[in-house]
C-alpha cells in the first residue's frame, strides 16, 4: 500500500511517500521545507515531487495521512484542506493522527531514545508552547498526557508532575527529554520558568513533527480503511487555543460588535 503523507502544523511543511508493507514500513521520498517558505506555498507541488523523484505516481496511492496538530492555525487549515481535496478527487481514504504524538516518535527514532520520557513541544507563540508527553521503552510509545498549551513558564511544573508522579512509567526512574523545535524556539524561556539543564539536552535539536511518523502512526487504520465522504469531512484539526479572530470577535473588537 502507497501512502502519501502531510504535516504542516508546524513552520516546517513534512511530506512523505511511504511503501506500507506486512509488518513494516519503507520510505520511498520524503521532503522537509523550512521556513521562511509556508505550506501555501508549496503544496500540493511538492507532494506530485515527491511521486516524481520515487518513480511513482498519484494513480499508484492507496492513502493519505495528515497531521492534525495542534499547531499554526493557518497551517493546519492548508494542510488539511490539501489532505481533503485530494482525498476528495482521487477517493483516497484520509486518516489524521496527533502532530505531537509524529514529533515524538521522530525523535526517538531520530535520537534513538530508549527509557525516557519524552515531551515533544511546538510553538504556540506569544510564550506558549503545545505540549504531551511519552513513557519510551525500546522504542515504543505510551502516552502520559493529552495535548495541552503552556506558557513557558508553567513548564516546569508540568515536567515536575511527569517526575514525581507515582505512575509505573517512573518506576524506573526514566530520564525526561523535551524535545522539538518549539522548545527551542524557547529555551530561555524554559530556563527563567525552572526548567534544569537535563532536560533540554534535546531541545536544541530542529527535530519537527514527521510525515513518515504520521504513516507509521496511522498505518493501522489505514490497512483498513475505505474512502469514506463524509468520514473525510467531518475529520478537524486539533485546535487546543482560540484564533486571534475568536478572540477579537468573542471581545467585540470585529465589525463593532458588542461584547456579549
Amino acid at each position: 500500500m502507497l501512502v502519501l503523507a502531510l504535516d504542516t502544523s508546524s513552520p516546517a511543511t513534512s511530506c512523505a511517500l511511504i511503501e506500507l508493507e506486512e509488518g513494516h514500513s519503507r520510505a520511498l521520498a520524503e521532503e522537509l521545507v523550512l521556513p521562511p517558505t509556508k505550506a501555501g506555498d508549496v503544496l500540493p507541488d511538492i507532494l506530485q515531487t515527491l511521486c516524481t523523484r520515487a518513480g511513482r505516481s498519484f494513480a499508484d496511492i492507496s492513502g493519505l495521512a495528515v497531521g492534525l496538530g495542534p499547531g499554526s492555525f493557518t497551517g493546519l487549515r492548508v494542510g488539511l484542506a490539501s489532505a481533503k481535496g485530494l482525498a476528495y478527487a482521487r477517493r483516497w481514504p484520509l486518516v489524521g493522527a496527533s502532530s505531537l504524538h509524529a514529533l515524538a516518535l521522530g525523535a526517538v527514532r531520530s535520537l534513538k531514545l530508549e527509557d525516557a520520557i519524552v515531551v515533544p513541544a511546538l510553538e504556540a507563540r506569544r510564550g506558549e508552547l503545545f505540549l504531551s508527553a511519552f513513557a519510551v521503552r525500546a522504542g515504543l510509545l505510551k502516552s502520559l498526557s493529552e495535548e495541552r498549551v503552556l506558557m513557558a513558564r508553567e513548564v516546569a511544573g508540568f515536567l515536575a508532575q511527569l517526575a514525581n508522579g507515582a505512575s509505573a512509567a517512573r518506576a524506573e526512574d526514566l530520564p525526561i527529554f523535551l524535545v522539538g523545535a518549539g522548545a527551542g524556539k524557547n529555551l530561555d524561556a524554559l530556563r527563567a520558568g525552572g526548567v534544569v539543564e537535563a532536560l533540554l539536552a534535546h531541545a536544541a535539536e530542529a527535530i519537527h513533527p514527521s510525515a513518515a511518523a504520521l504513516v507509521e502512526l496511522c498505518a493501522g487504520r489505514l490497512r483498513e480503511a475505505q474512502f469514506d465522504a463524509m468520514a473525510l469531512f467531518a475529520l478537524e484539526p486539533l485546535y487546543l487555543a482560540q484564533s486571534e479572530a475568536e478572540k477579537a470577535l468573542a471581545a467585540g473588537r470585529v465589525g463593532k460588535l458588542p461584547q456579549g
